[in-house]
C-alpha cells in the first residue's frame, strides 16, 4: 500500500468531517478526481458541511476534473474565491482561498495562516504528514528552506553508508526517491520539478533509523 493509499485509509476509517475533508484533498492531489467527487458528495451530506468549503472544494474539483490548476480558474471562480478569502473569522475554505489567491497572485493578507498550521491546531493527531514526522528532526536539515530549484540535506553525524531518501507530499504521495552517501557538507538535489508547496523529507539507513523533516517550495 502506498504512503498516500495508507494515510488515506488511516482517514476514512476515523470518520470525522475534517478527517473527510483532509480525504477529499488527498484524492485531488493523487489525481483521482472520481474518487474526490464521490467523497465531496459524501460531505455534502453531513449536518456538518460548511458551505464555503464546499464551494472552494467545487473549484478544485472542476478544475481538476479538466486537467486545470488554480492558475487557469476563470473570472467567476476567482470571484467566489476572494469572498470566500475576505470571510470573518478563521475556516479552512478562508484559509484555502488565501493560500490560493498568495499562490497565483501574491495577494498578502494580514491573518494569514497556512493550510498545514490549521491542521495542525485542529487535528494534530490525525493530520497526515503527522504520519511522517518524528521527533528527530534536530539531528536532518535542509537549506535554504523554502527552496527554490536546489535543496541542500544535511546530517549532524553522517556515516558512511547509504542512505534512502524519499520526498512526499502533504497527502504521502512520493515525489523523489533515490540512494546516496551524504558526507559532512550534505548532499544537494534539484527540486525544479516540484510544485509550490510543503513536502516531507524521509531520510532512512540500514539500521533502521529514520528522520523526517519539512520542506517548503516557494517561487
Amino acid at each position: 500500500m502506498i504512503p498516500g493509499t495508507k494515510a488515506i485509509a488511516v482517514l476514512e476509517n476515523e470518520g470525522s468531517y475534517e478527517d473527510l475533508q483532509t480525504v477529499f484533498s488527498a484524492y485531488i492531489n493523487l489525481g483521482e478526481p472520481d474518487s474526490a467527487s464521490a467523497k465531496l458528495e459524501q460531505i455534502t451530506n453531513l449536518d456538518d458541511a460548511e458551505t464555503d468549503w464546499m464551494d472552494i472544494s467545487g473549484i478544485l474539483l472542476s478544475l481538476t476534473t479538466n486537467s486545470k490548476t488554480w492558475f487557469e480558474m476563470d473570472s467567476t471562480q476567482e470571484a467566489s474565491v476572494r469572498d470566500i478569502a475576505a470571510e470573518e473569522g478563521s475556516s479552512l475554505a478562508k484559509i484555502q482561498a488565501q493560500n490560493v489567491l498568495r499562490m497565483v497572485y501574491r495577494d498578502t493578507f494580514p491573518d494569514y495562516v497556512d493550510e498545514e498550521e490549521y491542521y495542525n491546531r485542529m487535528q494534530p493527531e490525525h493530520s497526515l504528514h503527522s504520519l511522517y514526522i518524528n521527533n528527530e528532526l534536530s539531528e536532518l536539515t535542509v537549506f535554504p528552506n523554502p527552496a527554490n530549484d536546489e535543496v541542500t540535506i544535511k546530517l549532524k553525524n553522517p556515516s558512511p553508508e547509504i542512505y534512502n531518501i524519499v520526498v512526499y507530499d502533504v497527502t504521502g504521495r512520493k515525489q523523489f526517491e533515490t540512494n546516496c552517501r551524504i558526507n559532512n557538507t550534505g548532499k544537494t538535489f534539484h527540486v525544479s520539478n516540484l510544485v509550490e508547496g510543503i513536502y516531507f523529507i524521509k531520510l532512512s539507513d540500514n539500521k533502521k533509523k529514520n528522520l523526517t523533516t519539512k520542506l517548503v517550495i516557494s517561487r
